[in-house]
């Protein structure tokens, strides 16, 4: 007898767990492309034969004009490099008045000597490296982008030329402009997901909710729509920060059956739904209060059953 009586309260008790595990909500992963920019540390134009320093100069000039040669030299930092990455891309931004005619191919290679942005000329520039790449650029370009990928495996900085020996010049934004500044971009892949913890399975109380989730990597802003099955029916809130945390007040008309569900805001395909909850004019921890009744019904019922039995 004894032992059946425990067996009871065992099943009982594994009731109650199991109602509890009704409350879990699991999210969807997802791969996403994330970046880290870098702004350049250094930039300036040198003018073949002069000595002048261009390095606080709100522009950056490469090609030939009025028969002197200009050269880019740039300096970014490589310390943000991420353990994995796919792409790294320089992206410079073309002046409104930045190119003279036509288009124009620049060759970009490395500078493997020291150099100062504030004392760099054209009569003590360092030595050109090794061919990086080529990138062409037109009039009508905005900005160019440079794939260095090749060029930024080991190293703390990466230091480069870019320059062409024709008859005519492109004219970028430099880091001292306050337009856009040239920057490095690392593009990596990275796993991403959500987990609604709150609203779970059960009934919620017309009145306040608050709604809380996970987030596994990098998500840096959201939004929270209303479903009914398969149909949006309202959004909650559209570009807020990723805080994990939202109090929706939950308007007068809303009741039935809802799920909960939230978005990447930059990418639309990132997503997770909350369970299934029903929204009424219920108590509190209506559902919380019935497990917990329910099991203890459960227990005295079994209690009583043996004692009459004895």
């Amino acid at each position: 007898m004894k032992l059946k009586y425990r067996s009871l309260i065992v099943t009982s008790l594994l009731f109650l767990a199991l109602a509890q595990l009704l409350f879990t909500s699991n999210g969807s992963a997802f791969v996403k492309v994330q970046s880290i920019v870098v702004y350049a540390d250094a930039d300036a134009t040198t003018i073949d034969g002069s000595a002048e320093n261009y390095g606080s100069a709100d522009t950056i000039q490469a090609g030939l004009a009025l028969s002197a040669q200009r050269e880019i030299f740039m300096r970014f930092s490589l310390l943000d490099r991420p353990e994995e990455y796919e792409n790294v891309i320089i992206t410079l931004y073309v002046d409104y008045n930045g190119i003279i005619e036509g288009e124009m191919n620049l060759t970009v290679c490395y500078v493997t000597e020291d150099w100062e942005e504030s004392t760099i000329s054209g009569t003590n520039e360092p030595a050109k490296g090794d061919f990086i790449t080529n990138v062409t650029v037109s009039a009508s370009d905005i900005m160019v982008e440079i794939n260095v990928t090749s060029a930024v495996a080991t190293g703390d900085y990466l230091n480069i030329c870019i320059y062409n020996h024709v008859n005519r010049y492109v004219r970028f934004w430099s880091k001292e402009s306050s337009y856009s500044k040239p920057r490095l971009f690392w593009y990596y892949l990275e796993e991403v997901d959500f987990t609604i913890t709150s609203p779970t399975s059960g009934k919620i109380c017309r009145d306040k909710l608050k709604i809380t989730w996970e987030t596994t990597g990098t998500i840096s802003k959201i939004s929270l729509y209303v479903y009914s099955g398969e149909d949006q029916v309202d959004y909650i809130t559209s570009g807020i920060n990723n805080e994990g945390t939202y109090t929706w007040n939950i308007p007068d008309y809303y009741k039935g059956t809802y799920r909960i569900k939230i978005v990447d805001f930059s990418n639309s395909s990132i997503y997770a739904f909350s369970e299934e909850f029903e929204i009424g004019n219920f108590i509190p921890g209506y559902n919380s209060i019935l497990v917990i009744v329910v099991g203890t019904i459960s227990i005295v019922a079994v209690t009583l059953r043996i004692k009459k039995r004895k």
